[in-house]
């Protein structure tokens, strides 16, 4: 019989009772995931602040099913996912960043402890998603946070703790001994479809009050591919309509950036 949590799950895959993924719900990720990585493209070739290039399966089936009340602590203001949590696109598209630092990253778990508390005690059963990762800070590792970590399983605070790995799954030994009752969760950073699966549990799971979890992105070995190309194949080993769903979506998006570009005046529209 299945759990109050995988039916939870279940439900929000589209297939009360079991935890199949729905059809429309295959369908949604998969636009899901064009059409972040058709914005992240755009951001990359107008100069703005973008994530790594196939880097968008993990943080937008990790964003997908997430509520109004949740929030979204992002590297920059450009990020796509924040398209995929409801962000208009031609607001999107006017933000600016600077390139993250270690002080700010720092800032940004300490803000996910604030908003996380201030969810509990206003008991409005919002959580929190953090991404974050430490490519160009030399040395700096999870160990190097233990303190915000420990706060936030000492309280039980809801909070999804993402860290995306580039070169491999992160040498995490010491810090899990450190946080032996902090879930640790490693997903392929290239299969949206393992990835929402992840996310549906640990969602389900923080939002009921069972604490904080750490999921880490990372490219699995001969991983390092257009997580697009590898779901088109995923679907089609399904018998779904790929081909349509994915050039749907790129019309879909095309015409929402035209729109949105001749807003801005901008003459890449």
């Amino acid at each position: 019989m299945p759990s109050p949590l995988q039916d939870s799950a279940a439900a929000m895959a589209g297939k009360n009772g079991h935890s199949l993924i729905s059809q429309d719900k295959f369908k949604q990720l998969f636009h899901t995931l064009i059409e972040s990585q058709l914005l992240n493209e755009h951001l990359r070739s107008t100069g703005k602040p973008a994530a790594a290039a196939h880097r968008e399966a993990g943080p937008a089936g990790l964003v997908l099913d997430l509520r109004r009340e949740d929030t979204i602590l992002l590297p920059s203001p450009t990020h796509f996912a924040h398209r995929v949590k409801g962000s208009k696109l031609k607001p999107l598209l006017e933000q600016a960043a600077a390139a993250p630092s270690a002080a700010i990253l720092a800032q940004r778990l300490i803000e996910a402890l604030t908003v996380a508390l201030n969810n509990r005690i206003e008991k409005n059963d919002g959580i929190v998603l953090v991404l974050f990762d430490f490519a160009g800070r030399g040395d700096d590792s999870l160990s190097h946070y233990d303190a915000v970590f420990a706060a936030a399983v000492g309280a039980k605070l809801p909070i999804l703790f993402v860290l995306e790995s580039y070169d491999g799954f992160a040498d995490s030994v010491a810090f899990k001994e450190t946080h032996p009752t902090l879930p640790y969760i490693s997903v392929d950073a290239h299969d949206i479809v393992a990835v929402y699966r992840v996310a549906q549990e640990s969602i389900v799971r923080t939002r009921e009050g069972s604490g904080p979890a750490v999921i880490e992105l990372a490219p699995i070995p001969d991983g390092d591919e257009n997580p697009v190309d590898k779901m088109h194949r995923y679907l089609e080993t399904k018998g779904l309509p790929a081909k349509r769903w994915k050039t749907d979506a790129e019309r879909r998006f095309e015409k929402e950036l035209r729109a949105a570009c001749h807003l801005q005046g901008d003459p890449l529209a």
